[in-house]
């Protein structure tokens, strides 16, 4: 049966001589998987560029209740909805933030109060054409609300890494940060440098650990940092 939905690109993996397994997080059915036959092949029928990371999109979708890999029937665009190569800051932070989701993401269900934080988001990251170095700061902020550890003040976010044997010091500079990428809008971003970026960074990262278990290794976390230096 065919279902209509907005969704989420998170990444996707090539599967055979001409095929990729892409997953994409929906508005309508949680975290899904889609196998998407031929799509490398010169000729195919279907744009690779429609599954490059943060794509938003709307599907129409085959889906079975007992999970397990699914196929796209269509898909479209949803407004502006991809980064232009030469927007290499972008892409890195892009790269970050799919990592994030497809860390934090498992349930194959209908969340519709948190997608459409997600797609708000990742909207809004599309649209800014400056100041956005910080973007990926303020939504880990503001995404622990959706996780269900949204903490309500930057002090909370001290006290825990206090009594946590994260060996990650917090300086008060650190602090006013942390509450202003909590309270502040996207387009209104905290001033702040690189090396204050990085510092915050790894202080958010450690809380983020804290409630979700070992958040592990991240692959563009490296990227990010040299791209925005």
């Amino acid at each position: 049966m065919k279902y209509k939905t907005r969704g989420i690109v998170l990444n996707y993996i090539k599967y055979g001589d001409s095929s990729i397994i892409v997953k994409i997080y929906t508005e309508a059915f949680g975290i899904q998987t889609y196998i998407i036959n031929g799509i490398r092949k010169p000729r195919s029928k279907w744009n690779i560029a429609y599954f490059q990371t943060l794509t938003l999109l709307h599907l129409i979708v085959y889906h079975k209740k007992n999970g397990g890999i699914n196929r796209i029937s269509e898909v479209s665009y949803l407004g502006q909805s991809s980064i232009l190569p030469s927007q290499v800051k972008k892409i890195a932070m892009a790269l970050f933030l799919s990592e994030v989701l497809s860390k934090s993401l498992k349930e194959e269900t209908e969340n519709k109060i948190q997608f459409q934080f997600l797609y708000s988001s990742i909207k809004m990251f599309y649209d800014l054409e400056s100041d956005y170095e910080s973007f990926h700061l303020q939504f880990l902020m503001k995404f622990s609300k959706y996780l269900g550890f949204e903490p309500h003040s930057a002090q909370v976010v001290i006290s825990e890494m206090d009594a946590s044997p994260t060996n990650i010091v917090v300086s008060k500079r650190d602090l006013e940060f942390i509450e202003n990428l909590r309270l502040l809008p996207y387009d209104n971003p905290p001033k702040m440098n690189n090396q204050n970026r990085r510092s915050v960074l790894n202080v958010i990262l450690a809380f983020y650990s804290l409630h979700m278990g070992t958040f592990g290794h991240f692959k563009s976390h490296q990227i990010l940092k040299e791209v925005l230096n």
